[in-house]
């Protein structure tokens, strides 16, 4: 990192707002209690003492347009964020420093991730060595239709989702596509994400399904369907494995059971909802609203709300890192948004 060329940023510290938000079950009507156990320390027993780990640290202009994805390093050390200015720029959370940057051609192209081993930084168009700033492979470069992208855990395999296209798997060593998933009717994939122990592939379709595939077979193994059949803007699983969660068009964040396929909860919202995480603890749904201007909080668990964290625009880009320490925000307006989760 110490490669990449530094440039100062003016932040602003801003007080943390926790207000109510109110979801309610709907739609699928879960209830808490279908919600399978997480075991939690027993110092920790209210909603309350997890919404008082979330703290805003940062806030500050990061892109010249929209915020269109967000992705942390493993170990919490740097933020990725691409930008309708069809930037991708690396920060560093705890000061809000910017490390680097990195040029898109289509703004299309701004779906990005992260390799868990943090070496590799992807996005629809190529790949990039996060150490040394150099490209290494070139992707979907050239398209005028969006790719989708993410890194297996192993850091091995990259899958690549051309929306016009079936969804392959790159083999990284050889730097070539390994195989494809057999093409579907409806190829229009607009988010997708390797389980934790890297096993399956979930892909959400621009149809309202959620297609689950097993990656060493290659094989369809369920579909999801997310109520009314409309568009889906995002996906996450939880990192113990067991559940997954989606957000699009309709004013509900709905959680999935992966083992059965099950629909567990569904929390109302005012507003369609843009993109979706949970904390490391696997404890925390996070959710950006649409209007709302805010990041939605619940207790996996209880099914409790935790309120929300006020923001100052509409954002589609939401993550925590996978070492539980930061929760990021992009807006409409360019900001980031960077709040600590306090250890339990």
């Amino acid at each position: 990192m110490e490669k990449f060329k530094h440039w100062p940023l003016t932040m602003m510290a801003v007080a943390l707002l926790l207000s109510g938000c109110g979801p309610d079950p709907a739609g699928l009507d879960p209830t808490p209690s279908q919600v399978s156990p997480v075991e939690v320390p027993e110092a920790e027993t209210t909603t309350q003492a997890i919404a008082d780990r979330i703290s805003l640290v940062q806030t500050f202009s990061a892109h010249d347009g929209r915020v269109l994805d967000l992705a942390f390093s493993s170990g919490g050390e740097y933020l990725a964020s691409s930008g309708r200015d069809l930037e991708i720029k690396l920060w560093d959370p705890g000061s809000g420093e910017a490390l680097g940057s990195f040029l898109m051609r289509s703004v299309d192209m701004g779906d990005i991730d992260i390799s868990r081993q943090g070496d590799l930084l992807a996005s629809g168009e190529a790949i990039w060595d996060l150490e040394t700033g150099l490209e290494v492979l070139i992707l979907n470069r050239g398209s005028v239709l969006p790719a989708f992208v993410a890194f297996s855990p192993d850091g091995g395999t990259l899958a690549l989702a051309p929306l016009d296209q079936e969804t392959s798997l790159w083999d990284l060593e050889i730097g070539e596509p390994a195989y494809a998933f057999p093409r579907m009717e409806e190829t229009r994939t607009k988010r997708m994400e390797f389980s934790p122990d890297g096993t399956l592939l979930a892909e959400a379709v621009i149809d309202g399904s959620i297609r689950i595939w097993n990656v060493e077979r290659g094989e369809l193994i369920r579909t999801l369907q997310y109520p009314g059949e409309t568009d889906i803007h995002d996906i996450g699983f939880s990192p113990d494995g067991k559940y997954l969660a989606n957000v699009g068009r309709l004013p509900r964040v709905v959680v999935w059971d992966i083992a059965s396929g099950e629909a567990i909860q569904a929390f109302r919202t005012r507003d369609n909802m843009n993109g979706v995480a949970f904390s490391a603890d696997s404890r925390i749904l996070a959710a950006s609203a649409g209007a709302e201007n805010a990041v939605l909080l619940w207790d996996l668990e209880s099914g409790d709300s935790l309120g929300s964290l006020p923001l100052a625009d509409q954002s589609m880009a939401l993550d925590f890192s996978p070492d539980g320490r930061w929760l990021a925000a992009g807006t409409f307006s360019g900001e980031i948004f960077i709040w600590a989760v306090s250890p339990q």
